[in-house]
């Protein structure tokens, strides 16, 4: 495998210097041309924020879909539905769910998310409400 490899890498190579890089000749010779990866930057918004049902008394369940393939997210919760300022962060998740717990039964509560990479974070998604179980 690794003789092969070498001499893949050296034909292509060959035919590159041939072809002076021209990625249209390149193709014509056979070589395929890889596209330079572009970087991620800061993730966006994650969206259709939404409440799902939980599983036991004092918990919150919610959902969104990811801006990005690779980030962690950050959760949210305030009481107060007009809050600029009062977010207490109540978890952090790897997937595109999270179950909040230790909360008061009966309460309305709005959380919200943010997804973050290497890049830094990004904003936060728009606020969904919840009666707790």
């Amino acid at each position: 495998v690794g003789a092969m490899r070498l001499h893949t890498t050296r034909a292509a190579a060959s035919i590159n210097l041939a072809t002076g890089g021209d990625p249209v000749a390149l193709l014509a010779a056979g070589v395929g041309v890889k596209k330079a990866k572009q970087p991620v930057g800061k993730p966006g918004a994650p969206t259709l924020m939404r409440v799902v049902s939980a599983e036991s008394e004092g918990a919150v369940g919610l959902r969104w879909k990811r801006p990005v393939r690779r980030c962690t997210f950050l959760i949210q919760m305030t009481t107060a539905p007009a809050a600029t300022r009062g977010w207490k962060q109540v978890a952090i998740s790897i997937r595109q769910s999270c179950t909040v717990t230790g909360l008061k039964s009966g309460a309305k509560c709005w959380f919200r998310v943010a997804a973050s990479n290497s890049y830094g974070q990004g904003p936060w998604s728009q606020p969904v409400s919840a009666r707790v179980k």
